[in-house]
């Protein structure tokens, strides 16, 4: 079994293997359908939950796009629209803001350290 996965994980997988070790291609195939349908849905979820939230994901791409908000802001300032390149520096900078580096000097150390 993948170490990545939590026991409940796979213990239904073992479980799932179970149960289909004795399933037709036919049903094998219908199952695997199944799985890939309700994978579909749970990103249509995903995403429509997330775009409700301002947030929105290019899950082609790995990378998430700017918020459509933030999209109207860049215009306003720069007065044309941000190209990929653009995001991704947008998206970057958002990242260096809330991953700010520690300045180890500053901290102060307790006495027994």
């Amino acid at each position: 079994m993948r170490d990545d996965l939590t026991q409940e994980q796979q213990f239904m997988l073992q479980r799932i293997t179970l149960e289909i070790k004795d399933y037709s291609k036919e049903e094998l195939i219908e199952a695997l359908l199944s799985c890939w349908e309700a994978r579909f849905r749970q990103k249509q979820i995903f995403l429509a939950s997330s775009q409700d939230a301002g947030f929105s994901f290019a899950f082609n791409d790995g990378i998430a796009v700017m918020p459509e908000a933030a999209v109207k802001e860049f215009e306003q300032s720069h007065g044309y629209k941000p190209t990929w390149e653009d995001a991704e520096d947008y998206m970057e900078s958002i990242a260096e803001e809330a991953c700010m580096e520690l300045d180890m000097e500053a901290i102060v150390l307790e006495p027994e350290e």
